[in-house]
């Protein structure tokens, strides 16, 4: 009996090897055919059956016992499997078959999750090759996993003071390749640390944007591709004025620009702690709409809210109006745009427009300086022309400035989205009015923000604190960036915006709708 259980895995060994295209596979037989092997193996399991039905179940489940044991502890063998042949056969054919461009209803956080890595290059020290900085960033991306998308984890590791390719550089030298060797069992392991099923690399490059470029372009296969980007908020440095906080605020500008090239998904966590996975948060999610687009602001909490951790938390949704709008048939529109979604969210209208004009009224307009001609965009001096732009700013700062969304505005928009034709034509996007554009001037200049714009977001921030003070998580718009404005100033913006709250998420949507009411 055990014989012909034996015959019957080595006929379908050959079998699955051949279907598979196995390159070991090299059978010495001519005429051989799959085909051949299946029938033998059939033919052995009737045998089997035939003689004595209870000795061949018993001999079965012998051979999966044997064949469970080895799968779990095949890593540490020689041999070849042939199961993974036919995985690898698999996935192959649904990638090939799956569209590049998923389906607006389908939509699901794909996330990219972007760290800093360094080299431990003390070669005779026990510590870890490679240190991956911020690893709570992944406590966010685990829960968020339950939106059934996949997670990459991409380090960053910038070489320093020497160049990759020199004598001592990190490609050359024989025990830094090691130590690169060493670095990629890391991500696999902090990963199983934080209960995320994904992938992961690390980027070794001379410069981050370059890396960060390389990092978004090559990660993932087909339609496995990240449409969203995690990273961290640079707290420490943002309105540092030293070498570091230049850095910092470069990198991050120029990621916002990436995901704005790529059309991806900005997501930036603000905070000083993450809850770990065996708390269970009781609290309110509360989402601030107040720049841009609502679709993805809207669907971030509902996933969050699909993880243990935060399941008991009641979600908020906040709005600004102005004084003069509609406020009944914005409650109406918000109401019916929630509910024809299906989003358990709490709609709440407020008033603040007269709040940010008295931010405004407090500041006092900077006098235009006589004598100023128009010089050629080519002959312009960078430093004042972002100067130039704060001033042209402060006398032209009203009500409808582009910081913020109009109330009337967004009751048309929710209105027109809710429309069946308007959606099934989602195709074209809407042009973006603001976009992240600068001269590299910008990025080292240390210039505050305008003093009219830091009062609107001290404005808009006392009023986040008065309503949602006690908020778990605060979810917010990544706001736009003026052209011309300095890295510095937007930094203290957004820094003013979200001061003193305990966790922010900033969201950057690509235009794109990812909420339908057809799903």
């Amino acid at each position: 009996m055990f014989f012909l259980m034996c015959y019957t895995c080595v006929n379908m060994s050959c079998a699955i090897c051949e279907l598979v295209n196995d390159p070991s596979w090299r059978p010495t037989f001519r005429f051989y055919h799959w085909s051949v092997s299946l029938f033998a193996a059939l033919l052995c399991v009737w045998m089997m059956f035939a003689m004595a039905p209870i000795v061949a179940a018993i001999a079965i489940l012998f051979c999966a016992t044997i064949f469970t044991y080895a799968s779990y502890n095949s890593h540490n063998a020689k041999w070849g499997d042939g199961f993974q042949g036919m995985k690898f056969q698999l996935v192959k054919n649904i990638l090939t078959r799956m569209e590049l461009k998923a389906h607006t209803k389908n939509w699901r956080p794909q996330l990219l999750v972007i760290a800093e890595a360094s080299i431990n290059h003390d070669q005779t020290s026990d510590e870890t090759a490679v240190t991956v900085d911020k690893p709570d960033l992944l406590k966010l991306a685990s829960q968020l996993k339950n939106g059934r998308g996949f997670i990459i984890l991409g380090g960053i590791c910038c070489s320093k003071d020497v160049n990759l390719f020199s004598s001592d550089g990190l490609f050359m030298n024989p025990g830094k390749q090691q130590k690169i060797m060493d670095g990629l069992s890391l991500v696999p392991k902090l990963l199983k640390e934080y209960g995320i099923e994904g992938f992961g690399r690390i980027i070794h490059t001379d410069d981050h944007t370059a890396g960060l470029v390389s990092l978004i372009q090559n990660s993932g296969l087909g339609a496995f591709t990240p449409n969203s980007l995690l990273a961290s908020w640079p707290s420490a440095l943002a309105l540092d004025t030293s070498d570091a906080g230049v850095k910092a605020r470069s990198n991050l500008l120029s990621m916002v620009q990436v995901c704005e090239v790529f059309e991806k998904v900005l997501i930036i966590e603000k905070g000083k702690t993450w809850p770990q996975f065996d708390e269970r948060i009781k609290g309110t999610i509360d989402i601030w709409w107040t720049f841009g687009g609502g679709g993805v602001l809207l669907l971030f909490p509902y996933l969050m809210s699909k993880h243990p951790v935060w399941a008991g938390c009641r979600t908020r949704l906040f709005v600004l109006a102005g004084a003069d709008d509609d406020l009944v048939q914005m409650q109406k529109e918000l109401d019916m745009y929630v509910h024809d979604f299906r989003l358990p969210i709490e709609v709440h209208i407020k008033v603040a427009d007269d709040l940010v004009m008295a931010g405004m009224a407090s500041t006092e307009k900077e006098p235009e300086e006589p004598g100023q001609e128009e010089a050629a965009p080519g002959e312009r001096d960078p430093v004042l022309a972002v100067k130039t732009s704060h001033e042209e700013l402060a006398r032209t700062f009203s009500g409808n400035l582009v910081r913020t969304v109009s109330g009337a505005d967004l009751a048309k928009t929710v209105s027109s989205w809710r429309e069946r034709a308007h959606m099934e034509n989602r195709d074209s996007k809407d042009p973006k009015t603001v976009l992240f554009l600068h001269h590299p001037v910008q990025l080292t200049l240390n210039i505050d923000c305008c003093p009219v714009e830091m009062a609107v977001a001290s404005g808009l921030n006392e009023l986040m604190l008065k309503i949602s003070g006690d908020a778990e998580l605060v979810v917010t718009n990544l706001p736009d960036m003026n052209p011309r404005q300095s890295a510095l100033g937007y930094c203290q913006y957004v820094e003013e915006l979200t001061k003193n709250m305990n966790r922010a998420v900033l969201l950057r949507g690509t235009n794109t709708e990812v909420i339908t009411a057809f799903t």
